[in-house]
């Protein structure tokens, strides 16, 4: 898969975060006022089938879901494999702090 500018600096910005959302990541890489949430969408889809992104429940409710770097992922990033998730609970919590 050929990464283009904005999927380098969505995996950065994982990397930075270690944690997204795709609400996030509409306000941050798309115009908001323009694009529907099917932008970042079909972005982490096509991430996440290249296994650069995985994702799991941000609540025990399962209603909403976070992004994060895998292993390939950050290979691609040349960071350490140690900066890839997912995370437990308490890790999780603390970097979606950050994130907002």
């Amino acid at each position: 898969m050929r990464l283009t500018e904005r999927d380098l600096a969505i995996l950065r910005h994982v990397q930075r975060y270690r944690v997204t959302t795709q609400e996030t990541l509409l306000k941050v890489f798309y115009d908001a006022t323009r694009q529907s949430i099917e932008a970042p969408k079909s972005t982490l889809k096509r991430l996440r089938a290249a296994g650069y992104l995985a994702s799991d429940a941000l609540y025990a409710s399962g209603n909403e879901t976070y992004h994060y770097l895998t292993a390939a992922g950050a290979k691609v990033l040349g960071v350490p494999p140690e900066v890839a998730g997912p995370y437990d609970a308490q890790r999780l919590f603390i970097q979606y702090g950050r994130l907002l």
